[in-house]
């Protein structure tokens, strides 16, 4: 992003395309399906964001989200 923060690491691979939603100021959140079938999330919220979290569940095909807030 030129910033000098970007999104890495995250080894393995995704299947199909990423969800992505932003829902506040400085909020960015991403969902993929990993190579383990399971729903994987990762968040960004301007100064911190989070490593990859497990959601579990088993997909089919890659997440849609949606905002629940302007």
């Amino acid at each position: 992003d030129g910033s000098g923060h970007g999104w890495s690491g995250w080894g393995g691979f995704i299947e199909g395309d990423p969800g992505a939603v932003r829902w506040g100021f400085n909020r960015f959140d991403v969902f993929v399906r990993g190579g383990d079938d399971h729903l994987w999330h990762k968040w960004w919220g301007g100064n911190a964001g989070s490593g990859w979290e497990p959601q579990g569940g088993t997909l089919t095909a890659g997440p849609e989200v949606a905002s629940w807030s302007a």
